[in-house]
């Protein structure tokens, strides 16, 4: 069971993990949306959640063969996207050339003015 933030959609898509949808608010309602038309998820307006119509919904879910298939196929193509590490590929040489305004690079780490502190590596 999720809210539907975006991170928790994420983690659920990226783990293969059934979902059942209760929006609370802002963009979760457009995400429960987005879950459900992935065939990935239930959605449950949290007016009507009950213990019932919740059992219902999260057996629903995890029982549905079409819902694993639909879900093992996200999970597998969010996994050779590359994650975090390919994001980081492909930020740090934008990193590294000269910033337009000052010329000087944009490496520059605010959180480093104390001594005490070692510079961050780039991997």
């Amino acid at each position: 069971m999720t809210h539907a933030g975006a991170g928790g959609c994420q983690e659920g898509l990226a783990c293969g993990v059934p979902m059942v949808a209760v929006p609370q608010a802002a963009d979760q309602f457009g995400n429960a949306e987005t879950l459900l038309s992935l065939g990935v998820a239930r959605h449950l307006p949290k007016e009507e959640v009950t213990p019932e119509a919740l059992r219902s919904a999260v057996l629903g879910a995890a029982e549905d063969p079409d819902t694993a298939r639909r879900l093992a196929e996200i999970q597998r193509e969010m996994a050779a996207e590359g994650g975090t590490r390919r994001v980081a590929d492909l930020i740090e040489p934008a990193l590294r050339t000269p910033s337009p305004r000052s010329g000087t690079s944009r490496t520059h780490h605010p959180i480093q003015h104390s001594t005490n502190q070692k510079p961050i590596q780039s991997r």
